[in-house]
């Protein structure tokens, strides 16, 4: 039996165990507690770690030629304790962002990446901030390079 697209997309919307979540967890080395949020209408358990339901976005920056590639994170600004996180962190400068996405019924991620989080702006609305592999693109590939000056047996 075959069914139409539509149809079986009505039936994952239905499925709440078959529906992709995304998950944010913020460290900084200065705040012992990191930010957990999930990206749901309720919270849920990543890990044996609680995750608090909040709406947030990421939108992919364009790629441009000569500049690292970030993109912009976007969180709902509702309720205190994200605003105070981000002043305990001094900014949230330093910070690192994890990552993950998981389908709904299973308490483990499918992947997750790590990215560092660089200019953050809070304002009554959202939180903004981009994110990106700064310290990891933006530096030497080697850390010494063989040339007369600082190999001068070899030349």
């Amino acid at each position: 039996m075959t069914t139409s697209d539509a149809h079986r997309r009505a039936q994952r919307e239905l499925s709440p165990d078959g529906v992709v979540l995304h998950a944010l967890e913020i460290t900084h080395p200065d705040v012992p507690a990191p930010v957990r949020v999930v990206n749901d209408a309720e919270d849920r358990t990543i890990d044996g770690e609680t995750y608090t339901a909040l709406r947030f976005g990421l939108r992919l920056a364009p790629d441009a030629e000569g500049r690292t590639p970030r993109a912009e994170l976007v969180v709902d600004n509702v309720g205190r304790p994200l605003t105070q996180w981000i002043e305990r962190s001094g900014g949230g400068s330093g910070s690192a962002v994890r990552v993950m996405e998981f389908l709904a019924g299973q308490s483990s991620p499918e992947w997750e990446l790590t990215l560092e989080l660089a200019n953050v702006h809070v304002d009554q609305q959202q939180v903004t901030a981009s994110i990106g592999y700064e310290a990891l693109l933006g530096r030497r590939s080697v850390r010494l390079r063989h040339d007369p000056e600082t190999s001068p047996g070899l030349f």
